[in-house]
Protein backbone atom coordinates (compact mmCIF):
# COMPACT_ATOMS: atom_id res chain seq x y z
CA UNK A 1 0.00 0.00 0.00
CA UNK A 2 2.12 3.26 -0.77
CA UNK A 3 2.12 5.90 1.42
CA UNK A 4 0.26 9.37 0.54
CA UNK A 5 1.67 12.84 0.02
CA UNK A 6 0.64 13.66 3.53
CA UNK A 7 2.47 10.64 4.96
CA UNK A 8 5.95 10.89 3.07
CA UNK A 9 5.93 14.71 4.01
CA UNK A 10 5.73 13.31 7.56
CA UNK A 11 8.16 10.89 7.07
CA UNK A 12 10.34 13.38 5.54
CA UNK A 13 9.64 16.22 8.74
CA UNK A 14 10.57 13.39 10.86
CA UNK A 15 13.76 12.53 9.37
CA UNK A 16 15.53 16.05 10.13
CA UNK A 17 15.24 15.23 14.05
CA UNK A 18 17.88 12.46 15.76
CA UNK A 19 15.30 12.14 17.94
CA UNK A 20 13.15 10.12 15.01
CA UNK A 21 16.28 7.16 14.63
CA UNK A 22 13.68 5.19 17.06
CA UNK A 23 10.32 6.33 15.12
CA UNK A 24 8.77 3.79 12.64
CA UNK A 25 6.35 5.28 10.06
CA UNK A 26 3.71 2.99 9.42
CA UNK A 27 0.75 4.45 7.83
CA UNK A 28 -0.02 7.99 9.43
CA UNK A 29 0.78 6.38 13.04
CA UNK A 30 3.27 6.50 15.12
CA UNK A 31 5.28 3.51 17.09
CA UNK A 32 7.85 4.89 19.56
CA UNK A 33 10.26 3.25 21.52
CA UNK A 34 8.62 5.13 23.95
CA UNK A 35 4.73 3.03 24.92
CA UNK A 36 3.26 6.38 25.39
CA UNK A 37 4.85 7.56 22.07
CA UNK A 38 1.88 8.33 20.18
CA UNK A 39 -0.02 10.15 23.54
CA UNK A 40 2.47 12.71 23.43
CA UNK A 41 2.12 13.22 20.22
CA UNK A 42 -1.46 13.58 20.56
CA UNK A 43 -0.62 16.03 23.93
CA UNK A 44 1.50 18.10 22.32
CA UNK A 45 -1.62 18.60 19.13
CA UNK A 46 -3.85 19.08 21.18
CA UNK A 47 -2.53 21.88 23.52
CA UNK A 48 -0.73 23.47 20.26
CA UNK A 49 -4.55 23.25 18.48
CA UNK A 50 -5.99 24.50 21.69
CA UNK A 51 -3.57 27.85 22.57
CA UNK A 52 -4.37 28.71 18.73
CA UNK A 53 -8.31 28.07 18.76
CA UNK A 54 -8.51 30.35 21.90
CA UNK A 55 -6.01 33.09 20.85
CA UNK A 56 -3.32 32.60 23.36
CA UNK A 57 -1.27 32.11 20.68
CA UNK A 58 -2.44 34.56 17.55
CA UNK A 59 -1.99 34.86 14.28
CA UNK A 60 1.98 35.19 13.60
CA UNK A 61 3.17 34.05 16.64
CA UNK A 62 6.40 32.33 16.49
CA UNK A 63 5.85 28.28 17.66
CA UNK A 64 8.95 27.63 19.09
CA UNK A 65 9.71 23.56 19.19
CA UNK A 66 12.09 23.98 22.47
CA UNK A 67 9.65 26.18 24.02
CA UNK A 68 6.86 23.61 23.52
CA UNK A 69 9.17 21.03 24.47
CA UNK A 70 9.99 22.53 27.99
CA UNK A 71 6.65 23.42 28.23
CA UNK A 72 5.14 19.82 28.01
CA UNK A 73 8.09 18.02 29.44
CA UNK A 74 8.19 15.78 26.00
CA UNK A 75 10.96 14.93 23.24
CA UNK A 76 10.99 16.84 19.85
CA UNK A 77 9.60 14.59 17.72
CA UNK A 78 6.31 14.49 19.33
CA UNK A 79 6.10 18.23 18.89
CA UNK A 80 7.71 18.26 15.75
CA UNK A 81 4.75 15.50 14.31
CA UNK A 82 1.73 17.62 16.02
CA UNK A 83 3.61 20.78 14.05
CA UNK A 84 3.03 19.00 10.70
CA UNK A 85 -0.59 17.94 11.64
CA UNK A 86 -1.36 21.53 12.53
CA UNK A 87 0.72 22.90 9.32
CA UNK A 88 -1.88 20.16 7.30
CA UNK A 89 -4.84 21.56 9.25
CA UNK A 90 -3.67 25.63 8.17
CA UNK A 91 -3.46 26.26 11.17
CA UNK A 92 0.39 26.77 10.94
CA UNK A 93 2.77 27.91 8.38
CA UNK A 94 6.21 26.93 7.67
CA UNK A 95 8.55 29.34 6.73
CA UNK A 96 11.88 28.23 5.66
CA UNK A 97 15.10 29.20 7.32
CA UNK A 98 12.51 31.53 9.44
CA UNK A 99 10.27 29.40 11.42
CA UNK A 100 6.95 28.12 11.84
CA UNK A 101 4.02 30.63 12.61
CA UNK A 102 0.32 30.69 13.37
CA UNK A 103 -1.99 31.46 10.10
CA UNK A 104 -3.89 34.42 9.69
CA UNK A 105 -7.99 33.31 9.92
CA UNK A 106 -8.58 33.07 6.28
CA UNK A 107 -11.99 34.43 5.64
CA UNK A 108 -12.58 32.70 2.44
CA UNK A 109 -12.04 28.82 4.57
CA UNK A 110 -14.60 30.39 7.26
CA UNK A 111 -17.61 31.07 5.11
CA UNK A 112 -16.67 27.77 3.01
CA UNK A 113 -17.08 26.06 6.65
CA UNK A 114 -19.96 28.00 7.60
CA UNK A 115 -21.74 27.32 3.79
CA UNK A 116 -21.06 23.59 4.82
CA UNK A 117 -22.05 23.25 8.46
CA UNK A 118 -25.25 25.19 8.17
CA UNK A 119 -26.28 22.82 4.67
CA UNK A 120 -25.36 19.63 6.69
CA UNK A 121 -27.07 20.55 10.21
CA UNK A 122 -29.96 22.06 8.64
CA UNK A 123 -30.53 19.25 6.75
CA UNK A 124 -30.78 17.20 10.01
CA UNK A 125 -33.89 19.01 10.65
CA UNK A 126 -36.78 16.54 9.30
CA UNK A 127 -35.36 13.76 10.88
CA UNK A 128 -35.01 15.81 14.13
CA UNK A 129 -38.21 16.93 14.17
CA UNK A 130 -40.09 13.82 13.19
CA UNK A 131 -37.54 11.86 15.85
CA UNK A 132 -37.70 14.22 18.98
CA UNK A 133 -39.29 13.44 22.18
CA UNK A 134 -39.34 14.41 26.13
CA UNK A 135 -36.03 12.75 26.82
CA UNK A 136 -34.32 14.59 23.67
CA UNK A 137 -35.66 18.37 25.22
CA UNK A 138 -34.28 16.90 28.81
CA UNK A 139 -31.20 16.24 27.52
CA UNK A 140 -30.70 19.22 25.77
CA UNK A 141 -31.84 21.67 28.23
CA UNK A 142 -29.47 19.84 30.73
CA UNK A 143 -26.33 20.99 28.32
CA UNK A 144 -28.01 24.51 27.77
CA UNK A 145 -27.53 24.27 31.82
CA UNK A 146 -23.98 23.58 31.41
CA UNK A 147 -23.62 26.76 29.12
CA UNK A 148 -25.51 28.44 31.78
CA UNK A 149 -22.49 27.78 34.14
CA UNK A 150 -19.63 28.15 31.71
CA UNK A 151 -20.94 31.41 31.24
CA UNK A 152 -21.27 32.50 34.89
CA UNK A 153 -17.78 30.99 35.20
CA UNK A 154 -16.46 33.18 32.51
CA UNK A 155 -15.06 29.49 30.90
CA UNK A 156 -14.17 30.26 27.60
CA UNK A 157 -13.37 26.56 26.73
CA UNK A 158 -16.24 24.54 28.82
CA UNK A 159 -18.67 26.96 26.90
CA UNK A 160 -17.07 26.36 23.54
CA UNK A 161 -16.91 22.43 24.23
CA UNK A 162 -20.81 22.73 25.84
CA UNK A 163 -21.86 24.76 22.56
CA UNK A 164 -20.32 21.58 20.63
CA UNK A 165 -21.49 18.97 22.94
CA UNK A 166 -25.73 20.76 22.11
CA UNK A 167 -24.65 20.49 18.27
CA UNK A 168 -23.24 16.74 18.38
CA UNK A 169 -26.53 15.82 20.47
CA UNK A 170 -28.70 17.24 17.73
CA UNK A 171 -26.84 15.37 14.96
CA UNK A 172 -27.58 12.02 17.12
CA UNK A 173 -31.02 13.00 17.98
CA UNK A 174 -31.49 13.21 14.07
CA UNK A 175 -30.45 10.04 13.75
CA UNK A 176 -26.99 10.98 11.82
CA UNK A 177 -24.06 10.87 14.45
CA UNK A 178 -21.67 11.01 12.16
CA UNK A 179 -22.54 13.92 9.80
CA UNK A 180 -21.24 15.55 13.31
CA UNK A 181 -17.99 14.02 12.58
CA UNK A 182 -17.61 15.20 9.24
CA UNK A 183 -18.61 18.79 10.56
CA UNK A 184 -16.18 18.73 13.16
CA UNK A 185 -13.71 17.42 10.23
CA UNK A 186 -14.17 20.72 8.12
CA UNK A 187 -14.33 23.69 10.77
CA UNK A 188 -11.28 24.47 12.44
CA UNK A 189 -11.13 27.77 10.97
CA UNK A 190 -14.87 28.50 11.94
CA UNK A 191 -13.97 27.47 15.18
CA UNK A 192 -11.64 30.51 15.35
CA UNK A 193 -14.09 32.98 15.27
CA UNK A 194 -16.48 31.18 17.22
CA UNK A 195 -14.04 31.02 20.14
CA UNK A 196 -13.05 34.72 19.99
CA UNK A 197 -16.72 35.67 20.26
CA UNK A 198 -16.85 34.20 23.07
CA UNK A 199 -14.65 36.77 24.98
CA UNK A 200 -18.53 38.86 24.40
CA UNK A 201 -19.98 37.62 27.30
CA UNK A 202 -23.32 39.29 25.28
CA UNK A 203 -22.89 36.78 22.70
CA UNK A 204 -22.51 34.09 24.57
CA UNK A 205 -26.03 35.14 26.21
CA UNK A 206 -27.20 34.98 22.95
CA UNK A 207 -26.05 31.82 22.12
CA UNK A 208 -28.16 29.93 25.11
CA UNK A 209 -31.07 31.84 24.17
CA UNK A 210 -30.65 30.48 20.74
CA UNK A 211 -29.94 27.24 21.54
CA UNK A 212 -33.46 27.25 24.13
CA UNK A 213 -35.42 28.30 21.24
CA UNK A 214 -34.00 25.82 19.19
CA UNK A 215 -35.11 23.43 21.44
CA UNK A 216 -38.94 24.78 22.58
CA UNK A 217 -39.27 25.33 18.32
CA UNK A 218 -38.59 20.78 17.89
CA UNK A 219 -41.58 20.91 21.01
CA UNK A 220 -43.53 22.35 18.74
CA UNK A 221 -42.74 20.20 15.67
CA UNK A 222 -42.09 22.95 13.75
CA UNK A 223 -39.55 22.65 10.98
CA UNK A 224 -39.73 25.52 9.16
CA UNK A 225 -39.33 27.64 12.76
CA UNK A 226 -36.73 24.94 14.03
CA UNK A 227 -35.10 25.97 10.37
CA UNK A 228 -35.42 30.06 10.77
CA UNK A 229 -33.65 29.92 13.82
CA UNK A 230 -31.01 27.27 13.40
CA UNK A 231 -29.86 28.98 9.99
CA UNK A 232 -29.69 32.54 11.83
CA UNK A 233 -27.66 31.12 15.13
CA UNK A 234 -25.13 29.62 12.72
CA UNK A 235 -24.88 32.87 10.68
CA UNK A 236 -24.46 34.66 13.62
CA UNK A 237 -21.56 32.70 14.83
CA UNK A 238 -19.72 34.49 12.04
CA UNK A 239 -21.27 37.79 12.65
CA UNK A 240 -20.05 38.12 15.87
CA UNK A 241 -22.61 40.64 16.17
CA UNK A 242 -26.96 40.57 17.20
CA UNK A 243 -29.04 40.97 14.05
Amino acid sequence: MPLTDFQMARADFLSHDDESANVVIRFGTETSSETDGTSLYEKAYNYLREQILTGHFPPEHKVVENEICSSLGISRTPVREAILRLVNDGLVVSRPKIGTFVASINPEQVRSAQFIREKLECGLISSLVERWSRTASRAAFAVIDRQRVARAECNIVLFHQTDEDFHMLLAGLAGYPEVWKTILLTKVHLDRVRIDNLHNDSHMELVIDDHSEIVKALEKRDSKLVKVILRSHLRRCIRGTPQ
